[in-house]
């Protein structure tokens, strides 16, 4: 068999279907790895999306009530997830050596810290304490309102959605709807 008929060949065809078939998964690995979302991402995931929805709603509720806003649509999206404070204790040790011979006296000291995450113990697990989590931030937020060519009532939805999710105006766009007045 020439080298011509074997790269004509099914197994040569297979051969490198496989290996670009390995290639794609070890790539994938690296690259998806930040795609790929388990039990626990997935309900961070879902709790994300429900608290974006849940602001989105409120500041719905909040613009609508607005003199010249008519219907309104708001959507927010969030910098990044939860973020969980742990607790840690520092121990800071010193420890000092004085050394006193023929009229001199030397002195040394010696500084060491050790850092432990104070854990607790439930159902005979062991997990990092988190006193307090923090929400994640508004990236952005898309007001869509009838009423949004008027210049005062779009400077009123820029007023309340910056102040009620406490974002800057840079992170809010307002645009007139469809069909509005």
């Amino acid at each position: 068999m020439s080298l011509g008929d074997f790269v004509k060949s099914s197994n040569l065809r297979l051969i490198l279907l496989g290996l670009l078939g390995v290639m794609l998964v070890v790539a994938g690995s690296f690259m998806g790895s930040g795609r790929t979302i388990g039990r626990e991402g997935g309900e961070l995931l879902a709790s994300l999306q429900s608290y974006e929805r849940w602001l989105a709603q409120e500041a719905e509720r909040v613009v609508s009530t607005i003199e010249g806003v008519g219907k309104v649509t708001v959507s927010v999206k969030l910098e990044a997830g939860f973020e969980k404070e742990t607790l840690w204790s520092t121990q800071l040790s010193r420890q000092t050596t004085v050394e006193k011979g023929q009229g001199n006296e030397r002195q040394s000291s010696q500084e060491s810290v050790s850092r432990e995450m104070v854990t607790t113990r439930a159902s005979g697990e062991e997990s990092p304490f988190v006193p307090r989590t923090r929400l994640p931030k508004v990236a952005g937020v898309v007001v869509v309102a009838q009423g949004a060519n008027d210049p005062q009532v779009k400077a009123n939805i820029y007023r309340a959605v910056t102040t009620l999710l406490d974002v800057p105006a840079h992170k809010v766009e307002v645009l007139p709807m469809r069909g509005g007045r």
